[in-house]
């Protein structure tokens, strides 16, 4: 594809930018959620942001997977309905 510009420079087209914004926008998105994170909000920040969210999605914590609360004495990840932790064997 021909560039315009002055040679050497970098001038991309309108679809190139969106090309780009989509690929990073739905990497950032399955990698949020498959982190248990809120995909939506990485969606937009990869699209804005690129390589630049990809990385801070990469490096994020893993979150509770939903319906989870921590236990409130060893902090693990228990469902909310249960009474009893499964990894320290608490009352919850």
């Amino acid at each position: 594809m021909q560039r315009r510009g002055k040679p050497g420079g970098l001038m991309y087209s309108p679809i190139e930018f969106i090309v780009y914004a989509v690929i990073f926008g739905l990497m950032c998105a399955l990698v949020a959620n498959v982190k248990h994170r809120r995909w939506t909000d990485w969606l937009v920040a990869g699209a804005f942001l690129g390589p630049i969210a990809l990385v801070a999605v990469l490096a994020a914590p893993v979150g509770d997977p939903p319906g989870c609360v921590p236990c409130p004495h060893c902090r693990s990840a228990i469902p909310a309905a249960a009474t009893v932790c499964r990894y320290c064997s608490r009352s919850v």
